[in-house]
């Protein structure tokens, strides 16, 4: 069942949109410069604005970790302009469906196209 999850997590991701994948009521979204962000709305709407954005983006999956409910998905992302650069998706499930995500990679790629707030964006007090 997580495998199944997982891929149509990516899926989503590449395909366009999140409309229909399941989350918990109470997930949670905690992103480098974004976050937490809790519940299935306000999570559902940031992964369709990344789903947006990785549209415009080459991405490719070298491979996923499934540990009972939790799994790494390892991604690889080329931008428009030829860098790139790496993501490693934390998530966990739950039986109503993804229930936390974690991605880590550097911001700061995604910030020099507009696709991450940048540090001064985020004000004051902001511990990343």
């Amino acid at each position: 069942m997580v495998h199944k999850l997982v891929g149509d997590y990516l899926a989503g991701l590449v395909g366009g949109g999140f409309d229909a994948y399941p989350l918990a009521d109470d997930v949670v979204f905690r992103g480098p410069r974004l976050g937490p962000i809790e519940g299935a709305s306000e999570v559902r709407a940031v992964l369709n604005r990344i789903a947006v954005a990785f549209g415009s983006f080459e991405v490719t999956s070298p491979g996923r970790l499934v540990d009972h409910d939790e799994a790494i998905l390892f991604l690889d992302v080329e931008l428009a302009d030829g860098r790139g650069f790496a993501i490693a998706d934390h998530l966990r499930f739950a039986d109503a469906g993804l229930r936390l995500l974690r991605p880590y990679f550097d911001a700061g790629i995604l910030e020099s196209v507009g696709a991450a707030p940048s540090i001064s964006d985020l004000g004051p007090g902001v511990h990343l």
